[in-house]
């Protein structure tokens, strides 16, 4: 479920069609935002609209019109700004303008970037159009699939709509629906938690609550959807009450309208560094979405990385998707190249196609390099551009090859080609001061300070009995409980923390590159599933053997022990905060030139 905000500039707000009028400008977004809930509602994903905002005067943090600088411009003031001053979370963030991006866009946005704060888009109205609001909302929607992941469709793709499909790269025909390349991308999301924050249900929607709209409000014991959707309901009238009988409607902890018991699992872990949910015994709804603190080590060997917003990163990760199970990791010195500045080694483009250099310390953050034993990449369908170099090193390396590939996917893609963000990278290849890739640069890791989850009086993280998650909180172990995991129960199975609050922190942006739309461009996607519940009945012994003592003080002591990876050591040495109380944003009176509703 995508929780989506929408600003509407000043140069759109003033317009003849809308005329400075709130009315027309609320009525305009309201129905651009219907629009895209009913495209994505067959693919499983409800967007709901939780705020708005007009911008009644020019706003000076976004005078750009050129449409990538505009984004930058626009995403930088809503984190600054929209961001600390709202009452409302939201998953995604959009601003519709009525600037002219000079023909070449209509839409912009980050890829693989939700729930971060690069979660967003920027989309130019089309007055023109007899049907406006469609017309945007088609674009949004196109945009919201790039952020997701999604690529633009191609000749394997299927797509059942004679007006093409909403990925494709020319939608002036409107499309809205999705081809079974979407659908995958849907389905792998939701699979691998790619998108936690899609997993939690607004309070209250914008102009709501409203009964009948299938979304389980404030105030609401269910909702069903209108009458023909509540005939169906086994649990749930079409007044939004419950049947007789009848103690829940939905949700990952209801079974035949019945709460599942307490420590039941309703969400399990996806991959290493995500966490198992169970139910909480009260509650219909399956926890929220958790996962395990940024810059966890993860992986084996010469895979080891850093799980970053849920999902190990590791340069031999990136290989063998690229260039298969035979892909690894080249030598660093291969990434030499990256300093350049050229198509064969670089750190991204500018505009204009023109390739940015990377400094000594960035280098291999740029232009991934790899080795294979196959001589053509398995991902890019057959638009990728190979640069090989066989080198010969002075002993002990002797002769190494470096594999670089430019994927070109589309004018509005990025190339895939580019190291992840979360990446472990050296600042210095020679001393091999460890950091992480961030946006094209590697960050000394000893300057990312996260903060410490509770420790125990002996100053141990978690108590040594739990994991520290993406909310700051210890997330324990079978078997264990409180918040920092000091007190052990009898009965088997873990006991979630009443107090825990979801606050959604991300400590470091994502977002691997920019999705930039033409004018035949247009639409995005979310996707709002629960994670397929398996394994309930897993045994207790396998879940400590997951997450046993020393994964926890591996990664939590601090001690001078390294990791070798396929370039060299990483040091696990991180430093984090002590805990702080976190407290409610406060919502801070609104200047003249701005109207939120």
């Amino acid at each position: 479920m995508i929780e989506l905000y929408v600003v509407m500039d000043y140069a759109l707000f003033s317009e003849a069609g809308i005329g400075k009028n709130t009315t027309q400008a609320i009525q305009y977004i309201e129905r651009m935002v219907n629009h895209i809930d009913q495209i994505y509602s067959p693919v499983g994903i409800r967007v709901l609209l939780v705020g708005v905002e007009i911008w009644t005067a020019n706003q000076p943090d976004t005078p750009s019109t050129d449409a990538t600088e505009l984004l930058d411009q626009f995403l930088s003031h809503a984190k600054k700004s929209i961001r600390k001053t709202v009452s409302v979370d939201y998953d995604f963030i959009a601003l519709i303008t009525g600037k002219s991006f000079g023909g070449q866009h209509v839409g912009i946005a980050h890829v693989n970037a939700m729930c971060g704060d690069q979660s967003g888009a920027v989309i130019q109205d089309d007055r023109a159009s007899s049907t406006r609001e469609l017309k945007s909302a088609v674009v949004l929607a196109h945009e919201i699939g790039h952020v997701l992941g999604m690529l633009h469709d191609d000749a394997a793709c299927t797509c059942l709509d004679p007006k093409d499909c909403v990925m494709n790269a020319d939608i002036t025909q409107l499309p809205t629906t999705f081809s079974s390349c979407s659908a995958k991308i849907v389905k792998k999301v939701k699979d691998k938690g790619l998108a936690p924050c899609l997993y939690n249900v607004p309070d209250v929607i914008y102009n709501g609550p409203i009964c009948g709209n299938g979304i389980k409000e404030k105030g609401e014991v269910c909702d069903c959807g209108g009458k023909q959707e509540c005939k169906k309901s086994q649990c749930c009238t079409d007044t939004c009450q419950l049947k007789h009988g009848a103690k829940c409607d939905s949700g990952g902890c209801c079974h035949h309208c019945q709460v599942l018991k307490a420590n039941k699992l309703c969400r399990p872990a996806q991959n290493e560094c995500d966490l198992d949910e169970v139910c909480d015994g009260k509650s219909e709804q399956c926890p929220a979405n958790l996962y395990k603190q940024d810059l966890y080590q993860c992986g084996q060997g010469l895979d080891v990385g850093y799980c970053y917003r849920g999902q190990c990163r590791s340069n031999l990760i990136q290989c063998q998707h690229i260039w298969g199970s035979t892909g690894k990791t080249a030598h660093v010195y291969c990434f030499t190249e990256n300093k350049q500045g050229q198509a064969s080694g670089n750190c991204g483009t500018i505009s204009n196609s023109i390739h940015r250099k990377c400094n000594d310390s960035d280098k291999m953050c740029g232009v991934l390099f790899c080795d294979s034993g196959i001589p053509n990449p398995v991902f890019g369908g057959g638009s990728q551009r190979v640069i090989e170099r066989h080198l010969t090193l002075p002993p002990p390396h002797g002769p190494i090859t470096c594999k670089g590939t430019t994927i070109n996917l589309g004018p509005d893609v990025p190339d895939p080609g580019l190291v992840d963000d979360g990446s472990p990278c050296y600042t210095n290849t020679r001393t091999k001061s460890q950091g992480i890739c961030m946006n094209k640069k590697c960050v000394d890791i000893n300057t990312i300070s996260i903060p410490s989850c509770p420790v125990d009086v002996n100053g141990t993280v978690c108590s040594g009995n739990g994991i520290c998650n993406n909310l700051d909180k210890c997330w324990c172990k079978h078997g264990y409980t409180s918040s920092d995991c000091s007190v052990k129960i009898l009965t088997p199975g873990r006991v979630p923390e009443k107090s825990l609050t979801v606050i959604h922190i991300v400590l470091i942006s994502a977002g691997s590159g920019i999705f930039v739309l033409g004018l035949t461009a247009g639409i995005i996607v979310i996707i709002c599933h629960k994670k397929k519940i398996k394994g309930e009945k897993k045994k207790h012994k396998d879940e400590k053997k997951k997450h046993n003592d020393k994964d926890v003080k591996k990664k939590h002591a601090d001690n001078d022990e390294k990791t070798k990876t396929a370039w060299g050591e990483l040091n696990g040495n991180i430093k984090r905060k002590k805990t702080v109380a976190f407290q409610q944003t406060k919502i801070m009176p609104m200047p003249p030139s701005f109207h939120r509703l």
